[in-house]
């Protein structure tokens, strides 16, 4: 009887088996109409597919609320295995794949089942989102087409395309990305401060209009729009196109956008060959963005023997490069020909400590405010200097901070440096008092908490001064000051 009884579960194991099959092959058939009637499916014909499609859905479902696009493709992949070929289900795997920085997965995804946009609003801006992170911008017009037709007109894609336009060199490309975005929604302030940023580096004069729609429409101001507005207005007078270009690459220079500076001075010379400040401000800027400026800064420098600024550039170049002696060579040059600039005179003290020539660093930044008294930024320099290497803090740190705090009191770093001059010279009280007012103007500086901590533990305040350390290092994780807060707590709470 036994044997007789195996023989008929046999047929019947075989029997379940083919039915499997059959509805496994009755789904994929159905692909695109799963992700839609999985419910009606469940209560219909609750299979052991269907129970397992619709559980997996709901993970997916549950993953995206939750916001876990890893998780949204882990679930998907099951789902994926059984209709490969659901639009809907491709979609949703795009989409995490997007989420996760994979733009080329996404693009896959929606390549394999043809989704252009044309049967969902949602697939054309997903894939308007994934040609743009993944770079694939050409033909522009079609991405912009798309990002138009089906993204919100505030979505990133918007400015990222703008800003690859700028990054790859073609800023006729950027303003005509820029200008699509503000006809996609003409309120937006970011779209015409785009814009007015693009025109610059094509036609100066044509960004003021947006440029001042932007600060117009916008909540908070622009700093570096309203800097371009006015270098814009102020060149316009010369009727000198060069000039124009090259203002603006000051305005860029100035917010440290050196990446859009290097455009425009290079239009300024593109327009001008002879203009020898925009050839060395081409050659800085190229240094700033990582490339070589040498090549620019050596030619403005041959133009112009007697000019002190590409000396200047190409003392910055050196120091970029690591070699002080060429760039202290440069300056000493620059200051032969400029004898009464303060800022060479300090930039070449700062070059001279990187030597090791501490001395003549110290006469170097004495110059630079015995030609600029009455400069707060030269005299914390020099107090500055004088307090890092504790050279004569008590002749030369300590006036120079209390100067630097009479020509600037509202300066946190300033009532600092002069806090901290206190502690050197062994007056802990009158460090502990000054810091607590730095601390009140700048309550989030590391140095100030760290410094401060250093007068209280001076005078036994040992509680607070723990405090303070702490401060120090949450406020400069990886910095010098959480490592010196980071050492000092450990001597005090071993």
């Amino acid at each position: 009887m036994a044997d007789l009884a195996g023989e008929a579960i046999i047929p019947a194991m075989l029997k379940q088996r083919l039915d499997w099959h059959h509805r496994l092959s009755h789904l994929r058939a159905r692909g695109p109409m799963l992700a839609v009637l999985f419910l009606g499916l469940m209560a219909a014909s609750p299979t052991p597919v269907v129970r397992f499609v619709s559980f997996e859905l709901r993970n997916v479902r549950g993953a995206q609320v939750a916001g876990r696009p890893s998780a949204v493709l882990q679930a998907l992949t099951p789902i994926l295995a059984l209709e490969p070929d659901d639009p809907r289900v491709r979609l949703a795997a795009a989409d995490a794949a997007l989420n996760l920085g994979q733009p080329g997965v996404a693009l896959g995804h929606l390549g394999s089942v043809g989704l252009d946009g044309r049967r969902w609003k949602t697939a054309g801006c997903v894939l308007a989102r994934a040609q743009v992170a993944s770079g694939a911008i050409d033909p522009l017009e079609d991405v912009l087409d798309r990002l138009g037709r089906s993204c919100p007109s505030n979505d990133p894609a918007w400015s990222a395309v703008v800003a690859q336009a700028q990054a790859s060199g073609d800023m006729q490309a950027a303003s005509r990305a820029a200008r699509a975005w503000t006809e996609a929604d003409p309120a937006d302030p970011q779209a015409h401060y785009y814009l007015g940023l693009a025109l610059a580096l094509v036609d100066p004069p044509s960004a003021l209009s947006p440029l001042k729609t932007a600060q117009a429409l916008s909540p908070a101001p622009s700093p570096l729009a309203d800097s371009l507005a006015q270098a814009i207005e102020d060149s316009l007078p010369s009727g000198d196109r060069a000039y124009e270009f090259a203002q603006v690459g000051q305005a860029l220079a100035r917010a440290g956008r050196w990446d859009l500076a290097a455009a425009a001075f290079a239009q300024a010379v593109d327009l001008s060959p002879g203009y020898v400040e925009a050839r060395a401000y081409l050659g800085l800027a190229l240094d700033r963005t990582g490339a070589d400026g040498q090549q620019e800064l050596m030619r403005a420098s041959q133009a112009a023997p007697s000019a002190s600024l590409p000396h200047v550039f190409l003392a910055e170049h050196w120091a970029l490069k690591g070699d002080q002696q060429k760039a202290a060579q440069e300056l000493r040059t620059a200051q032969s020909l400029e004898p009464d600039s303060p800022a060479i005179a300090a930039q070449l003290g700062g070059v001279l400590v990187g030597l090791g020539d501490l001395q003549s660093a110290l006469l170097a930044y004495e110059r630079a405010v015995e030609l600029a008294p009455s400069s707060a930024e030269f005299q914390s320099l020099l107090a500055a200097f004088s307090l890092d290497h504790e050279i004569d803090v008590a002749g030369v740190g300590l006036p120079a901070a209390r100067q630097a705090v009479l020509l600037d009191r509202a300066s946190a770093s300033h009532i600092d440096q002069l806090g901290f001059s206190y502690y050197l010279q062994g007056n802990p009280e009158m460090a502990e008092h000054l810091l607590g007012l730095g601390l009140r103007a700048n309550p989030v500086s590391p140095a100030i908490n760290y410094h401060l901590g250093l007068a209280r533990l001076a005078v036994q305040k040992t509680d607070l001064a723990v405090v303070s350390f702490r401060q120090a290092a949450a406020l400069d994780p990886g910095g010098i000051y959480a490592m010196l807060a980071t050492r000092t707590l450990s001597r005090l709470q071993p």
